[in-house]
């Protein structure tokens, strides 16, 4: 048996909005995000708010998927995008920051494309994944590959240093 996310929490006739509620929390945390963790990521450095950011949104889309009452959905959506915001932005910015100025355009440019390949991605993957509950934990997968990158990037950086 399927799982909708409108169903399940009876969205339909006058409750549809709190659907839309739920989906605009995602961008109102993303908004929010990027501009407190962008901030942070100035001051502290990148890495510093990179990695935190993708190991929280792990943690609240994989417990998104357990939670039985909207106002929790909204919630862990809402810290889902105030960390996609940070981690998102920063990823953007460090890409460019490393690539000599020559290659800045091209480099800025591929990491577009691989977020509209992920998006078309998560469309095929909701297409075949028809419970919302699962999809979470499915999406929230592959950000675990690239916390391991956090131990390889210090060793890199250290190495680089040297």
């Amino acid at each position: 048996m399927f799982s909708f996310f409108s169903s399940q929490f009876d969205l339909v006739c006058d409750k549809h909005f709190q659907a839309w509620l739920a989906n605009s929390m995602l961008f109102f945390g993303w908004a929010i995000g990027a501009i407190l963790l962008g901030f942070i990521a100035d001051k502290r450095g990148r890495r510093s708010v990179l990695f935190p950011s993708v190991f929280m949104i792990i943690a609240f889309t994989f417990g998104m998927s357990f939670a039985h009452q909207l106002w929790l959905v909204a919630f862990c959506r809402f810290f889902v995008g105030f960390f996609e915001g940070g981690a998102g932005l920063t990823m953007f910015v460090l890409s460019i920051e490393l690539v000599g100025p020559k290659r800045r355009a091209f480099a800025s440019t591929l990491v577009w494309f691989y977020f509209s390949a992920a998006l078309m991605i998560m469309g095929l993957k909701a297409y075949f994944i028809r419970d919302w509950r699962l999809l979470a934990i499915v999406c929230s997968i592959p950000w675990i590959f690239v916390l391991i990158f956090y131990k390889y990037v210090n060793i890199l950086f250290l190495f680089y240093f040297i």
